[in-house]
C-alpha cells in the first residue's frame, strides 16, 4: 500500500537527487544578467544552488596570482561535499547540444551525482581545475562575461529540463 509517508520519502529523494550547484568567481549586483538568471532559476524545478565567490583581488597581483587566489577558494568550497560532478565551464570545452547537456543532468542524477558547474573569473580557471573536472565545458569559442554565464547557464538548464520532461520549449531537431 502506498502510504503518504512513502509518498514523501519519494518527493524528498528525488528533490535531493535534483540539485544542481554552480560556483562562480566573483558577485554580481543588479542587472540584466542577475535578472536573466533570476527568470529562468524561477522557472526550474531543479534545485539550483549558487555559491558566488569573492574575487576582491588585489590590484598589485599578477593574473596568476588572482587565478591561485579564486583556485583556493573554488576547492575550499567544492570540499564539502565529494559527490559532486564538477563540470568545468571553459572556452576550450566539449561543446553539447541542448539534448546532450539533458542527458549529461539525467545520467548524474541517475548515478545519484551532484552536478557542480565551475565558473572563472575574468583570468578563467586554473588549469588543473579544468583537469580534475569530469567534463569541461563551453558555450561556443568565444569568451564570454562570467556573469553573463551565469544567466546562459541557467537558461540551458531550464531547457535540458524542459527536454527531459518532453515540453515543447525546447523545438530542436
Amino acid at each position: 500500500m502506498f502510504t503518504h509517508h512513502a509518498a514523501w520519502l519519494i518527493f524528498c529523494w528525488l528533490y535531493i537527487m535534483s540539485q544542481i550547484h554552480i560556483f562562480s568567481v566573483g558577485r554580481w549586483k543588479k542587472g540584466p544578467e542577475k535578472i536573466l538568471y533570476e527568470h529562468f532559476q524561477d522557472r526550474l524545478q531543479w534545485e539550483v544552488m549558487l555559491h558566488q565567490l569573492d574575487d576582491k583581488a588585489s590590484s598589485f597581483l599578477t593574473p596568476q596570482q588572482v587565478q591561485q587566489n579564486q583556485a583556493e577558494k573554488l576547492l575550499n568550497a567544492l570540499a564539502k561535499n565529494n559527490s559532486f560532478y564538477r563540470i568545468a565551464l571553459d572556452e576550450r570545452g566539449q561543446q553539447l547540444t541542448s539534448t546532450e547537456l539533458a542527458t549529461l543532468m539525467q545520467q548524474c542524477f541517475n548515478r545519484s551525482q551532484i552536478p557542480a558547474f565551475l565558473i572563472g573569473g575574468d583570468h578563467g580557471l586554473r588549469a588543473d581545475l579544468v583537469t580534475s573536472s569530469k567534463q569541461t565545458l563551453a558555450f561556443g569559442k568565444t569568451t564570454w562575461p562570467h556573469l553573463l554565464i551565469l544567466g546562459m547557464l541557467m537558461e540551458q538548464l531550464y531547457r535540458a529540463q524542459q527536454i527531459l520532461v518532453g515540453h515543447p520549449y525546447h523545438r530542436g531537431r
